[in-house]
């Protein structure tokens, strides 16, 4: 893991880096199955953009379990606000 940490998180940019190591962390939730599929999109205005993250859970495990853990993954990245852990297929 790389050691990206944005100083505060509302008042970051978009940084490739950052968008990463998002993605790093949610492919390591997928692969341990808390997660079946995620999409990240950034918000807000030039210099002032946030990452939002909805991740799809695995119907099978505990919907509080799986935001613990995924939010905890997240922790310095994604605001806890701008994290939605989501019932359902994503591609419907």
């Amino acid at each position: 893991m790389s050691s990206v940490r944005p100083k505060q998180i509302h008042d970051c940019s978009f940084s490739d880096a950052m968008h990463r190591e998002i993605v790093e962390r949610l492919e390591k939730s997928k692969a341990l199955g808390l997660i079946s599929d995620y999409f990240v999109s950034w918000i807000g205005v030039h210099g002032k953009l946030a990452p939002v993250v909805r991740a799809w859970r695995n119907p099978h495990m505990s919907a509080i379990r799986i935001r613990e853990q995924v939010s905890s993954s997240l922790a310095g990245l994604v605001e806890l606000t701008h994290l939605t852990i989501v019932d359902g297929d994503p591609i419907a």
